[in-house]
């Protein structure tokens, strides 16, 4: 069931001039609005986040990829297809 503001995710992407701790919380955020019609989306704004210099947001968003695997069942594979690819790269 989509949430209310599962519509407006893009406001809640990471963008350079946040602090870590808004960043943290956005990631928190995003994994709590996906949903099966975004989730593809914030996957891919999660696998950016992994691609940076900073690990502790590196760290934030392979953990928020982890939640959403758990919170939706049918983006598992997905899911995991960006974890190994992570894994891959690194």
């Amino acid at each position: 069931r989509p949430s209310m503001f599962s519509q407006q995710v893009n406001d809640f992407f990471i963008r350079a001039r946040d602090p870590s701790y808004v960043a943290k919380l956005k990631l928190e955020v995003l994994t709590h609005l996906a949903d099966s019609n975004n989730i593809q989306r914030i996957l891919s704004e999660f696998n950016y986040y992994t691609s940076r210099e900073d690990k502790t947001l590196v760290a934030a968003a392979v953990q928020a990829i982890g939640r959403c695997a758990a919170n939706l069942p049918k983006a598992v594979d997905s899911c995991m297809t960006r974890l190994l690819a992570f894994l891959t790269n690194s």
